[in-house]
């Protein structure tokens, strides 16, 4: 049992200082056979030289963003008189059951716009980015030709 333990705390070790570092790596050999008998191929030079890209007009937003708060409905919800209770409460009840409905709905109509907002502005982004893409990719294809 105790080796068991051992075991498993020797890998865990492993996976919290090992595999970042693999991870980091990228996937491939970082440096060259070091047999000296076999030449290493270079890549040949480039003659046109590619403009570097353009530097973001926003700053790159962090990992995490903090969501905003959103507050909660203001809407006062009408108390139920019951089945029993007089016309004119029902009546009562009924007015202010339209209100709240009124209100939640409006409610809801603000945070729609918001979102529209949001989503509006996220598809800006990624148009700008989809015609960045676009550009360097030209900016790439001409340089190789």
């Amino acid at each position: 049992m105790t080796s068991r333990l051992f075991l498993i705390s020797v890998f865990a070790v492993l996976a919290f200082a090992v595999v970042p570092a693999l991870a980091q790596m990228g996937g491939g050999m970082t440096q060259p056979p070091s047999n000296p008998q076999i030449p290493i191929p270079q890549p040949p030079a480039a003659t046109t030289a590619v403009p570097p890209p353009a530097t973001p007009s926003t700053p790159t937003p962090s990992a995490h963003v903090p969501l905003p708060t959103i507050p909660p409905a203001n809407c006062k919800q009408p108390e139920y008189p019951g089945s029993h209770a007089l016309n004119s409460t029902i009546v009562v009840f009924n007015r202010d059951y339209k209100a709240y409905g009124e209100c939640i709905r409006n409610y809801v109509q603000e945070n729609k716009a918001w979102i529209d907002a949001v989503v509006e502005t996220n598809n800006r982004a990624v148009e700008e980015y989809n015609k960045y893409t676009t550009e360097l990719k030209k900016l790439i294809d001409e340089a190789n030709q």
